[in-house]
């Protein structure tokens, strides 16, 4: 298995994105970063990994996959309308979309994933 256990970050376009989304599954009755209900999980099998590891993320790419939910379910979604006025979406959607294009290979944006691996 392998799950978000959080998703770090110093921008703040993506931290607000992150927030927004966290609340939005939450409202669904599920966990956005899961992976961190890994760390102790018990099995009744031998559990060969249990790790957690940073994947750093160029900002561009980190934009890439977070800027279709802006333009998708962001405005389907009842829990975003309710929360994000049309223009701050937009605004939110811009910025996003602007950080992709550019395709600059620095690095703000860190994924901690929980890996588990046990045996059969």
């Amino acid at each position: 298995m392998e799950e978000a256990e959080a998703t770090e970050t110093d921008v703040d376009v993506f931290k607000e994105y992150l927030q927004i989304n966290e609340g939005l599954v939450a409202s669904q009755g599920a966990e956005l970063f899961v992976g961190k209900r890994l760390a102790d999980i018990h099995v009744h099998s031998k559990s060969v990994l249990n790790e957690s590891v940073c994947l750093p993320v160029p900002n561009w790419q980190a934009a890439a996959w977070f800027y279709p939910n802006t333009i998708t379910i962001w405005e389907e979604a009842q829990y975003i309308k309710e929360r994000l006025l049309r223009q701050r979406r937009t605004e939110i959607s811009q910025q996003i979309k602007e950080i992709r294009d550019r395709k600059e290979n620095k690095s703000n944006i860190t994924w901690r994933m929980r890996r588990v691996v046990i045996e059969k």
